[in-house]
């Protein structure tokens, strides 16, 4: 029987409605405000676009120092540990 929550993953037992996942995540809900869920959720796995533009710009400046330390010869400590 598939879950009625998610509709892709197995039940766990013949009784049981919802997959290992959706029934941890229906607990949390239980548990806890569904709007703190609601929001944690939001702030740790959405991204905003200001959020998103950091993001891009962040990994192309990585890119870029990295693809100017080969241009530049690698590594200079390596000079220093081995004698000529």
């Amino acid at each position: 029987m598939v879950c009625s929550f998610c509709g892709l993953n197995e039940c766990e037992a013949w009784l049981k409605s919802y997959c290992k996942p959706c029934a941890d995540l229906r607990r949390m809900l239980i548990l806890y405000d569904p709007m703190t869920c609601a929001d944690i959720l939001n702030r740790c796995l959405l991204r905003t676009p200001d959020q998103i533009t950091h993001k891009i710009n962040a990994e192309l400046k990585k890119n870029t120092v990295a693809e100017l330390k080969k241009k530049a010869g690698g590594d200079d400590k390596k000079d220093y540990d081995c004698p000529k």
